[in-house]
């Protein structure tokens, strides 16, 4: 469900409906919420792209920090959506004057002696050679 909603918002952003149809003009706001994070860190075990089986690990391995399999497939999956819509900003030439939100809600560990993991580097846009992040 995520995919579509991703591609609606590029949708949005190329002056199209959520669908791709008709012109009616960009949006001055664009929202959505991903939900492959959130599904990822409560299943515990699922397919991914690499193991078929439904038997890769969801949630946080056993140190409580590092992303399983399922969670880290999810998390890329997360950062190439945000390149594409970013590369979708910078090709009409929106991406200079958009504020970029994104927030997480318990995207981190719930103990507090557990590390954050560092997802930034996951995946990145590439725009007139230039790498967004």
């Amino acid at each position: 469900m995520d995919r579509c909603k991703v591609q609606a918002v590029i949708y949005w952003i190329n002056d199209h409906r959520h669908d791709g149809i008709g012109y009616p003009g960009t949006p001055t706001v664009f929202g959505m919420h991903f939900q492959t994070v959130s599904t990822a860190q409560k299943l515990p075990t699922s397919r991914t792209q690499r193991d078929l089986s439904a038997t890769a690990k969801g949630g946080y391995l056993a140190d409580g920090a590092t992303p399983g399999p399922v969670l880290r497939n999810a998390l890329d999956f997360v950062y190439r959506s945000l390149g594409r819509m970013v590369s979708a900003l910078a090709q009409r030439g929106l991406l200079d004057r958009t504020a970029f939100i994104v927030s997480a809600f318990r995207l981190v560990p719930a103990s507090p002696r557990r590390r954050c993991f560092d997802f930034r580097r996951s995946a990145s846009a590439k725009v007139d050679g230039k790498n967004y992040k």
